[in-house]
């Protein structure tokens, strides 16, 4: 992957497909890494569309520079995002985000409007520009309902998923 050099961070990221096709911003989300992508960039690139498959902050070979925030708070993702389109020459995309990459995509169209033509966010529940998130007990009935459907995630992560953070929650 090639590296490019912001403010704060060398950032890896991958710049495939078709270079004159519309370019779409895949973020991986947490614990993954850029590779979460790589069984459906084949029929995006066969679509047309040029990919952008960066590496975030913290995750393989991303090095944070000089005193650069050590954080994973959405809007400096999207902040980081807006860093590498911006160096790639690239005005407006089209977004996905998976799991925490999800919250970074829906950074990405509520503070860059006119950059977000079309969003598309994985595994999480949307709350574009603040909308209220589920009570605990029903986002945890969601998690676990989902679990027993699917081998994907146990059940014991639920406290976790459905809180919206990456630290577990103490059972009601």
């Amino acid at each position: 992957m090639p590296i490019l050099t912001t403010e704060d961070l060398a950032l890896a990221y991958a710049d495939t497909g078709p270079r004159d096709g519309p370019p779409v911003l895949l973020i991986h989300g947490w614990p993954d890494d850029a590779s979460t992508w790589d069984a459906v960039l084949p029929a995006l690139h066969q679509a047309g569309l040029r990919t952008i498959v960066p590496t975030l902050r913290g995750f393989g070979d991303t090095r944070f520079v000089g005193d650069a925030p050590r954080t994973g708070n959405s809007a400096i993702l999207a902040m980081d995002m807006i860093a590498l389109m911006d160096a790639l020459g690239i005005e407006t995309f089209m977004v996905t985000g998976h799991d925490w990459g999800s919250n970074t995509a829906e950074a990405l169209a509520v503070g860059w409007p006119d950059r977000v033509e079309r969003m598309a966010m994985l595994a999480t529940p949307p709350r574009l520009g603040g909308m209220p998130t589920p009570p605990f007990e029903q986002a945890q009935r969601r998690c676990r309902a989902s679990a027993t459907s699917s081998s994907a995630r146990p059940p014991t992560q639920c406290r976790a998923i459905s809180s919206g953070s990456s630290r577990a929650i103490p059972q009601p």
